[in-house]
């Protein structure tokens, strides 16, 4: 919400009212694109980013109607990797990786520009980086940044208790362009993108943090599309399934919240992970 701070003075019996407005989009853009021009520099450049993928509302995966739980795979049952994990970009070698903090369970991605690998380990349920690596590879890229910060829209700024600044803004759609019909390798079952929402900290002129939260139609309208994924319809306790129910139904969109905070270099673990898919993609 808007809003001017009058400042009145009284002086021989005339009053001068002095009006300070809040700066307007075109002057925050100018703010942010600086503080990104800083940060990311060249659009080449290599960038590297420590971070985790989340989703604020885990249940959005099951919907329940009447009778009927509504439960939404992948279809070979894979789930999307959620944690913690360091990124790498490297624009100019067309090269981008993500490597999980953790051993287990344990995600590792790269993609050169023509394929995707990955390697994973777990126990229990399996996990995939497709979609991470999707999303990723388009927020975290340089070059798509500093273009779309530039565009982006309805921007709020604040201070935190530390001092640094806050924005808060929407972004394109289009900026994750690549990833907005689902299938291919990300391998769930996944929507178009709806909204995405950024969160960006700034200190010293500098990005301290950024998060992205992407908003997806729900996959269910997205079914009957080829989306990569099945949709499971379970009668509880037995009852017949109530199809009227289902079909005027409301399903609440997913949403997955990226974290991404800038660092000067990845570990030597996740180098050494890198360092083992490029040399699967280069036998290939």
């Amino acid at each position: 919400m808007k809003f001017c701070l009058a400042f009145a003075l009284v002086f021989f019996g005339s009053t001068l009212s002095n009006a300070v407005a809040e700066p307007d989009d075109s002057q925050l853009q100018g703010d942010l694109v600086a503080a990104f021009e800083s940060t990311v520099g060249a659009p080449d450049a290599p960038l590297f980013f420590t971070g985790g993928a989340r989703e604020p509302d885990p249940t959005r995966n099951s919907h329940t109607v009447g009778n009927t739980e509504i439960v939404f795979q992948t279809s070979n049952g894979i789930t999307p990797f959620r944690g913690s994990f360091e990124v790498v970009s490297l624009p100019g070698a067309d090269e981008f990786a993500i490597v999980s903090k953790k051993e287990m369970p344990s995600m590792a991605a790269y993609d050169n520009g023509q394929d995707t690998y990955q390697s994973v380990v777990f126990c229990g349920e399996p996990i995939s980086g497709g979609q991470l690596i999707n999303d990723l590879s388009q927020l975290a890229n340089g070059k798509n940044l500093l273009k779309y910060i530039a565009r982006a829209k309805d921007i709020v700024k604040e201070s935190n208790d530390a001092g640094e600044s806050v924005y808060t803004f929407t972004l394109s759609n289009r900026m994750l362009r690549k990833a907005t019909s689902g299938g291919g390798n990300m391998g769930v079952l996944v929507g178009q993108v709806k909204t995405i929402t950024a969160t960006v900290t700034i200190n010293n002129d500098h990005v301290h943090s950024m998060e992205f939260v992407v908003t997806r139609a729900h996959p269910f309208a997205s079914a009957n599309g080829g989306a990569g994924g099945d949709i499971q319809f379970a009668p509880i306790q037995g009852e017949e399934i109530d199809i009227d129910k289902l079909t005027n139904a409301q399903f609440k969109d997913p949403v997955v919240a990226y974290r991404l905070s800038p660092i000067d270099a990845p570990s030597k673990r996740t180098l050494q992970k890198i360092e083992q898919l490029r040399s699967v993609a280069n036998v290939h």
